[in-house]
């Protein structure tokens, strides 16, 4: 596959999957930052919709539709060319390394799109909680910019690089080894949207338990009271000696519904969007 139909792809994915899984992002991040106003996943639904309607649960999308949409077309182009280089003289692809076309892929998308995207967003939805001083993507960029120049974009950056990379190491691979096992070596099956895309939930579910801890601390570094931790380890050890282990998971829920639905997607749509782009 060109690199070129890829990023095409992967950009159409992007943003079906952003829109269809957006308000459970929103909740999450929400229930992460914490302060005791929801009881739980429902009620921050509940209390969202009462407050500001049902497009409130889409406050902050522009941002991450306008990060979703070149990550995902960042991260399959990057896995494609990665695992074109590392396939074997069959071109096949073992699980060890899909492991690693995955971290690199999340990595770069960490690197390049998540991190800037990803502050963005979290600083929306805080402002929905305050003094909501952002009138639209364009003035919130460049309030955060002016306020806090470059680097306030990239708050969280090695958490962030570190969340994609082991996201992607654990889902890449873990679609495979799902989609063996319910498709098993009929060609038929393997090649199929529905297939690939029930494989990718259980692949989803799977790297938000890896990964959870390390989404809190990127949330909290990313979020108003960032200035208050000295790093990303600092960050973690204050959040575990003041409020406890388990509050490393807060939001779990929330995100593995998202996740679980977004990796689904992703790995439905993707080959969707290749056949219609090969088709021309």
């Amino acid at each position: 596959m060109s690199v070129w139909t890829s990023l095409v792809a992967g950009a159409a994915t992007g943003a079906v999957e952003c829109f269809v899984t957006y308000p459970t992002e929103y909740v999450k991040t929400h229930l992460q930052l914490g302060g005791g106003k929801y009881k739980g996943m429902v009620d921050c639904t509940m209390q969202t919709v009462r407050m500001h309607g049902v497009f409130g649960l889409y406050k902050g999308m522009s941002v991450l539709l306008a990060g979703s949409i070149p990550k995902q077309a960042v991260r399959w182009g990057a896995f494609e060319q990665v695992s074109g280089v590392m396939r074997d003289e069959k071109g096949a692809l073992n699980t060890q390394r899909r492991v690693v076309c995955g971290a690199v892929a999340g990595a770069v998308e960490g690197a390049f799109i998540v991190t800037p995207s990803e502050t963005i967003k979290t600083a929306f939805i805080i402002d929905q909680r305050g003094r909501r001083e952002y009138k639209s993507l364009l003035h919130g960029i460049k309030t955060i910019y002016s306020t806090h120049g470059l680097t306030g974009l990239y708050k969280g950056a090695l958490p962030t690089m570190a969340k994609q990379a082991t996201n992607q190491a654990v889902r890449f691979p873990a679609q495979f080894i799902a989609l063996s096992a319910i498709a098993g070596s009929s060609p038929e099956k393997r090649s199929s949207p529905l297939y690939n895309g029930i494989a990718g939930v259980a692949a989803g579910i799977i790297s938000v338990i890896v990964t959870q801890p390390i989404d809190l601390v990127k949330t909290r570094m990313q979020g108003p009271q960032a200035s208050h931790y000295q790093s990303t380890l600092h960050c973690f050890a204050t959040v575990v000696s003041t409020e406890g282990a388990r509050v490393l998971y807060s939001g779990t829920i929330p995100r593995m519904v998202r996740v679980g639905a977004n990796v689904g997607l992703t790995f439905t749509i993707f080959p969707l969007m290749k056949r219609l782009i090969n088709s021309f």
